[in-house]
């Protein structure tokens, strides 16, 4: 790693294949958090806003991975501090979105779970997903853990209007 920043510094013209090179290795290696170190290196050095964007993406991808790491590893806290940079690198996305809400209810905060999940649910609807499938379900999980989250929280009308919702369209 210290290679490839003294190769970046002393070649700049070369960042870009140097930084591939050192994610692709560090990817390899399993080592996550070096490569998310490196990516958040990368989107603050100046170039070109396109790479900037895929760096942001796989910087989102990054973190989102090491989150489940943090969570089975029972450091949710820290799992909830690393979807927040994820979010970072790339807003609006649902995934993220989804992962933040599933991360605040398991961190005991089940009001802000529920407001996350309501907003991403006020702001897709089913149609919007119906020709992708992946988005498609990742809006059914919004619900059913939104409907799940209310009953816990006593609100059993509530979590039954959602999930009637749900069936109604599907």
């Amino acid at each position: 790693v210290e290679f490839y920043k003294m190769a970046m510094d002393f070649r700049p013209a070369q960042r870009t294949q140097l930084t591939a090179q050192l994610i692709q290795y560090l990817t390899e290696q399993e080592e996550t958090l070096l490569v998310a170190e490196i990516l958040e290196e990368a989107m603050k050095s100046p170039g070109n806003p396109r790479l900037k964007a895929a760096y942001g993406q796989m910087l989102a991808q990054t973190l989102m991975t090491i989150t489940y790491d943090q969570e089975e590893a029972g450091d949710r806290k820290e799992a909830l501090k690393t979807i927040t940079r994820a979010q970072d690198a790339m807003p609006g996305n649902p995934l993220l979105t989804y992962r933040r809400a599933w991360l605040e209810w398991r961190n005991g905060h089940p009001e802000a779970a529920i407001t996350i999940f309501e907003s991403l649910i006020e702001e897709k609807n089913f149609r919007e997903f119906e020709k992708d499938s992946q988005l498609h379900n990742l809006l059914k999980q919004c619900h059913f853990l939104l409907s799940a989250i209310l009953v816990e929280q006593g609100d059993t009308a509530a979590g039954q209007k959602i999930l009637e919702s749900v069936y109604e369209y599907d």
